[in-house]
C-alpha cells in the first residue's frame, strides 16, 4: 500500500471509528433510559423472526415501494427505478 492510498484511507477510518463509538454511546444510554417492560419488549422483538419481518418490509417498500405500485403504477415506475438505482449505486 503506498503513503497515497494510506493517506485517503485513514480519515475514513478515523471517521468510521468515530462514528460506530458515538452510535455505541447513545444506543447504550437510550437503552439504560428505557423502562423494564420496553426493554423486554425490544429483546423479544430482537428475534431471528423479527429480524427477517423487517428486512422484509425495507425490501418491499424501500425498493419495491409496493403500496405506491397499488395506488398508481407511473408513480411507481418513478419510484422504484430511483430507489434501485441508488441500491446499485451503493453496492
Amino acid at each position: 500500500m503506498t503513503l497515497f492510498e494510506l493517506l485517503i484511507i485513514i480519515p475514513f477510518t478515523l471517521g468510521l471509528t468515530y462514528l460506530l463509538i458515538v452510535l455505541s454511546v447513545k444506543y447504550y444510554t437510550w437503552f439504560k433510559a428505557l423502562n423494564p417492560k420496553n426493554k423486554l419488549r425490544l429483546w423479544r422483538y430482537l428475534t431471528p423472526r423479527g429480524i427477517l419481518s423487517a428486512i422484509n418490509e425495507i425490501f418491499r417498500e424501500c425498493l419495491l415501494h409496493l403500496r405506491i405500485f397499488r395506488q398508481n403504477k407511473r408513480l411507481w415506475y418513478m419510484h422504484m427505478s430511483l430507489a434501485f438505482g441508488w441500491f446499485l449505486l451503493i453496492l
